[in-house]
């Protein structure tokens, strides 16, 4: 006879039901599976399965900062229509996951985790609807800098972005906290790829290059300026993927380097950015 793991196990493939659901039920039913499934049918419970095919072009996004602010959460969870994404049970397990993983940084796989999934469960019927995680994203401070992060009005659309300091700065936390701010909004407005251009694997760069001589080439340009026409591009190319060659959303004509060199001058020391994340 199957174990009781075993058998919670096959009842969640079945219904798609929470685990401990899936228990109550076989204890329910004297582990008869049928009879477990019926009562699960009853409870509203079993129809996760059948909700599951169903796409989830719907989201929510939510951040937190811890209150020292050295650790920040980014939650996404998806649904079905924009309707339910709005509505208050929605918003509340949105929130319940990032302060969950704001308590719980070192989980893994926040996608695995038995707890999330229970949570989604739970709240799935209720709301009759696919409900998938997105993702979790947990950043820890390395060293001097700030954590902070952008949620575009809509709530679909979020950034966390990391920024390091020298200890002559390393005090001036609000300051650098909207700065990150700042540059998370940029990556939300933007959507770069990387933080610099160093940072973009050779093999991209090198197809990127391709392109663009292979497109010289067939203009019929010189074979002495295909490499120069290339380069060129490949210039505008880091513009477009990487946060600090970007144009800054707020005034175009200053590249986002340079607004971080003036705040530098500004607080009398140095910043740079680390990293960034983006739903």
């Amino acid at each position: 006879m199957p174990s009781m793991m075993e058998q919670v196990k096959t009842l969640r493939t079945r219904t798609g039901a929470g685990i401990i659901d899936c228990k109550k039920a076989l204890q329910e039913a004297q582990n008869d599976m049928e009879k477990a499934i019926e009562y699960l049918r009853k409870k509203g419970l079993s129809d996760m399965a059948k909700r599951a095919e169903r796409s989830t072009n719907e989201s929510r996004a939510e951040c937190k900062i811890s209150n020292d602010g050295k650790l920040a959460v980014m939650a996404g969870v998806n649904c079905e229509t924009d309707f339910v994404a709005k509505t208050d049970d929605f918003k509340k397990i949105v929130s319940d996951i990032v302060n969950y993983a704001l308590a719980n940084p070192d989980i893994k796989d926040f996608g695995a985790d038995d707890k999330i999934k229970e949570m989604i469960t739970a709240i799935a019927p209720k709301l009759g609807e696919n409900i998938t995680l997105k993702d979790v994203i947990v950043y820890k401070l390395k060293g001097n800098g700030a954590l902070n992060y952008y949620i575009h009005s809509d709530n679909k659309k979020s950034a966390i972005v990391e920024i390091n300091c020298d200890d002559k700065i390393a005090g001036k936390t609000q300051e650098l906290k909207e700065i990150a701010k700042e540059l998370a909004l940029q990556t939300v407005a933007m959507i770069p790829s990387w933080v610099k251009k160093e940072d973009v694997p050779a093999g991209i760069i090198e197809k990127e290059k391709d392109i663009y001589r292979t497109q010289a080439k067939e203009s019929g340009k010189p074979e002495q300026a295909i490499e120069k026409m290339a380069e060129g591009k490949l210039r505008k190319f880091f513009e477009h993927v990487c946060l600090i060659e970007q144009a800054s959303v707020r005034e175009p004509k200053t590249k986002v380097t340079d607004y971080l060199k003036k705040k530098a001058e500004e607080l009398g020391g140095e910043i740079k950015v680390i990293r960034f994340n983006r739903f």
